[in-house]
C-alpha cells in the first residue's frame, strides 16, 4: 500500500500504486514499474530444451575442475565451460525427453594441440584403475614435463580424476576404485596438459570400459 509523506494534499508518495512503486530519493519523487510476471506456460519445445540443458549441467558439474584445464585456450573466446557444454549438447547427449543418456565414446574432456601418446591401455588391479601409456623417445623428450590427466566416469555418472599427480614421463598412473556395486561399468579417459607453461592440452582419448570386480 502506498503512503503519502508530508502534511499537504500533494505530498510525496512511497509504496505501491497498481503496477507502479513510488520511491523517494534525496527528497525527490520517483516512480518505477513493477516487473511483469510471465504467466504463460512454456511450450513443449521449451520444456524439452530446458530438460536437456539441465541434464547436461548436472553431468558436467562434477567435472568442472577437469573442464577448466582441459578446455582452456587463449585462442577461443568461449569459456571452458561453454566449450564443453556446446560439445556435449551437439555430439554426446542421446535419447528422447525425458530419458537422456551419455554416449561415452563421443565424450571429450579436453581439446587442444598437444600430441597424444602412441598407445594407451587401462585395467583394474589391486583396487585401482591403472593407466599405462607409451610414447616415442622424441615425444618424451619434448613433452615429458606435461601432466597426465586421468578421468574415470561410472555408467551412472560418478566421477574420479587426477590432474597433477602424474607426468607424461611416468607412463603410468592410477585412480582408486569408487564405492560402487560389482559389475558397474567405468569409462576411462586420458589426456595431457601443460599446466606449468602454455596451459594447453591434448584432445582427450577414450580408452574404453573396465568393470567393477
Amino acid at each position: 500500500m502506498a503512503k503519502v509523506i508530508g502534511n499537504h494534499l500533494f505530498g510525496l508518495i512511497s509504496g505501491r500504486i497498481g503496477n507502479m512503486v513510488g520511491v523517494i530519493i534525496n527528497g525527490k519523487q520517483h516512480f518505477r514499474q513493477l516487473p511483469i510476471k510471465n504467466t504463460a506456460k512454456p511450450s513443449q519445445k521449451q520444456i524439452i530444451q530446458r530438460a536437456r540443458f539441465g541434464f547436461a549441467m548436472k553431468f558436467l558439474n562434477p567435472l568442472n575442475s577437469v573442464i577448466r584445464i582441459g578446455f582452456k585456450s587463449s585462442q577461443n573466446s568461449k569459456s571452458p565451460q561453454n566449450r564443453a557444454m556446446s560439445l556435449l549438447l551437439n555430439n554426446v547427449i542421446e535419447g528422447e525427453y525425458p530419458d537422456y543418456t551419455i554416449n561415452f565414446e563421443k565424450l571429450q574432456l579436453s581439446k587442444g594441440p598437444i600430441e597424444l601418446c602412441d598407445s594407451a591401455i587401462v585395467k583394474i588391479k589391486d583396487q585401482n584403475i591403472v593407466y599405462h601409456w607409451e610414447d616415442s623417445e622424441e615425444i618424451i623428450d619434448h613433452h615429458k614435463k606435461e601432466n597426465a590427466l586421468l578421468v574415470a566416469i561410472t555408467h551412472d555418472y560418478q566421477v574420479m580424476y587426477s590432474i597433477n599427480e602424474y607426468t607424461r614421463n611416468d607412463q603410468t598412473g592410477k585412480l582408486s576404485l569408487p564405492e560402487v556395486p560389482s559389475g558397474t561399468k567405468i569409462h576411462c579417459y586420458l589426456a595431457f596438459v601443460d599446466t606449468a607453461h602454455s596451459q594447453i592440452s591434448s584432445n582427450s582419448k577414450y580408452l574404453g570400459m573396465v568393470t567393477m570386480p
